[in-house]
């Protein structure tokens, strides 16, 4: 079960995507995919892969893993036999044209890992992107791979 504790918001999330405010779409994996909007039906496409929604406000949503992580509120996943629970919630900056996407999983109580942090650096110049885990006091073996950018119903805008 998902919950979001942000349901005081006046206006939904995605609908930014089709104003003038609307902002920038683009998904980054290991290859590109041929319908990278339905990212549902094929299992293979929820881990590796990260789908980003930026809004021109700044508020933005990142997807990875089947949880949606962003800086707007925090998503909470209730623990069950499938699937380990948490809090899960990110932050964003722009240094020297590097989009550094910082994604925090806080486990609940009782878990041997308090806290998992994933660091997604995105370079769109160059369409790349490079992601790193720090779990228990150590940083894990990175993975690369490549960006695409789309606009809001999933077309190549580049």
């Amino acid at each position: 079960m998902i919950n979001a504790n942000d349901i005081d918001r006046k206006e939904p999330f995605w609908w930014k995507s089709g104003t003038e405010d609307g902002g920038l779409i683009f998904y980054c994996g290991p290859e590109e995919l041929k319908s990278p909007h339905n990212v549902w039906i094929n299992s293979s496409q929820k881990r590796g892969y990260f789908y980003f929604h930026m809004a021109k406000d700044g508020d933005f949503v990142v997807m990875h893993d089947r949880v949606q992580y962003k800086n707007f509120g925090k998503t909470i996943v209730e623990g069950t036999y499938f699937q380990l629970g948490g809090i899960y919630y990110a932050t964003h900056k722009n240094e020297n044209g590097i989009d550094i996407f910082t994604l925090t999983r806080e486990y609940f109580d009782g878990y041997s890992t308090p806290i998992k942090i994933k660091t997604v650096m995105v370079n769109l110049e160059s369409k790349t992107y490079t992601a790193r885990n720090f779990r228990d006091g150590r940083y894990w073996e990175p993975v690369m791979g490549f960006c695409w950018k789309k606009d809001s119903l999933g077309f190549d805008i580049d």
